[in-house]
């Protein structure tokens, strides 16, 4: 006797019976069974139908169909029309694609507007084979292989039913679907191999979807066994340094095969590991940028760290305030006198006789120069920077305090001796910086 996909999937959905689900649902006959087991499943979800306007009447019957099965089952129903070839002008994309980035780009729209803890789409395992042979014959790695996953976000319970199992579910319930005639015709890539190629694979090998599942199972152990190699090896060779990644090149030469190494360590970052390969002999200050991450050689480290949008690079300090918190932490105090014995690099003691108001925090530029404290003359803050042996990141980072483009202090580091408070002072200004 055959098990019933809802029994086959009990288990595995219960655990979501104290979630809240946004489930995709295109009209179709896989996912319209999804939507019915959730139902009986009394299963907390929404539905999210999209609209692509590809179909003309068809496409506007499919919404009708959805929109109607929502309210007859008392269920929260979302729906959005796209300009599905506007898209892919503009975008220079194919239709396929297209549909996939509108698609999931909506549902976690609304997955973040509406708080929902997951995403269900009825992706199931003839969708996973038919993704395993295009990736296959268009040449990939591992993660390619094991195509379709769930993944934080995105759950897709019938990853183990094959489409046969859905039919024959939807008859004997008397589930109502609608049929996409589109999906019979050869004109997309993934129709060719479901038409075509899939039913010469039938033939040959009947079971050709239980093997399949096996295969699929090894992949998923060998590539668990690779995310748990490769996170010992992250953790051993990655260290933090202020929410910047910083890792040994020498470190990363060693580890063979080179090129899989690095494409595993990075590629979550956006980076090319043949890209990362030619880095790793480059001079220091030479740097890649992802769409997320910039990553540089720095005096024999790969130095990683999150891009992140630019704002104001300036800003007056009100010298009325006792602190500030933003962009850096800094406390304010006026004694009436120079205290030496609390000096050191986090703190500056300033004569305010010799500031002119507003100060002002701000980056550094290329023609600053101030009057080290303890020091001879004037020097060059890009000067001063590399006899301090300052990484990129550190110039970067590095904020000053200026007076009338003056700089009073490199804060936290050193304070310009023309500022500074003497115990001839009559008015002194404490700033301290807060680590």
């Amino acid at each position: 006797m055959n098990i019933s996909i809802k029994d086959k999937i009990y288990n595995d959905l219960i655990k979501f019976k104290s979630k809240k689900i946004l489930l995709g649902h295109s009209g179709g006959i896989d996912s319209s069974v999804l939507a019915n087991i959730l139902y009986d499943f009394k299963i907390d979800f929404s539905i999210a139908h999209c609209n692509f306007q590809l179909r003309g009447k068809e496409s506007e019957d499919d919404f009708k169909f959805v929109s109607k099965w929502s309210n007859e089952n008392k269920i929260p129903f979302f729906c959005s029309k796209f300009s599905t070839k506007k898209y892919c002008q503009i975008n220079k994309t194919n239709v396929q694609l297209a549909t996939r980035d509108l698609r999931y780009n909506w549902f976690f729209e609304l997955q973040n507007i509406y708080k929902f803890d997951f995403i269900f789409t009825a992706h199931h395992l003839d969708d996973q084979f038919e993704t395993f042979l295009i990736n296959s014959s268009r040449g990939t790695g591992l993660k390619g292989l094991l195509g379709i996953v769930n993944s934080k976000k995105v759950y897709r319970p019938f990853l183990n039913i094959t489409k046969n199992e859905i039919f024959d579910y939807a008859i004997r319930n008397k589930i109502s679907w609608r049929d996409d005639k589109s999906n019979y015709e050869n004109y997309y890539v993934r129709n060719k191999f479901r038409n075509n190629i899939i039913p010469e694979i039938e033939k040959i090998t009947p079971d050709y979807l239980k093997k399949f599942k096996n295969t699929i199972d090894n992949l998923d152990e060998t590539n668990l066994f690779i995310k748990n190699s490769i996170e010992k090896i992250r953790n051993k060779i990655f260290k933090i340094e202020n929410k910047i990644i910083k890792v040994k090149v020498k470190s990363l030469l060693k580890l063979e095969p080179l090129n899989f190494h690095l494409h595993e360590l990075f590629y979550s970052y956006g980076f090319n590991s043949k890209e990362l390969e030619k880095l790793l002999s480059s001079n220091t200050g030479k740097q890649l940028f992802s769409k997320s991450h910039r990553v540089l050689i720095d005096r024999g480290f790969l130095v990683l760290n999150q891009l992140i949008k630019k704002k104001n690079e300036s800003y007056l300090i009100d010298l009325n305030e006792k602190k500030i918190k933003s962009p850096i932490k800094l406390n304010f105090k006026y004694v009436s006198k120079y205290d030496k014995e609390i000096l050191n690099h986090n703190f500056a003691s300033i004569d305010l006789m010799k500031i002119k108001e507003p100060l002002i925090l701000r980056k550094p530029l290329s023609k600053d120069y101030f009057y080290p404290i303890g020091m001879q003359g004037k020097k060059t803050v890009s000067k001063y920077f590399k006899d301090e042996k300052y990484s990129i990141y550190d110039k970067e980072n590095q904020w000053l305090l200026v007076s009338d483009n003056d700089i009073v202090w490199v804060v936290g580091k050193r304070l310009d001796s023309r500022f500074a408070a003497t115990k001839n002072s009559i008015k002194v200004l404490e700033v301290k910086c807060v680590l």
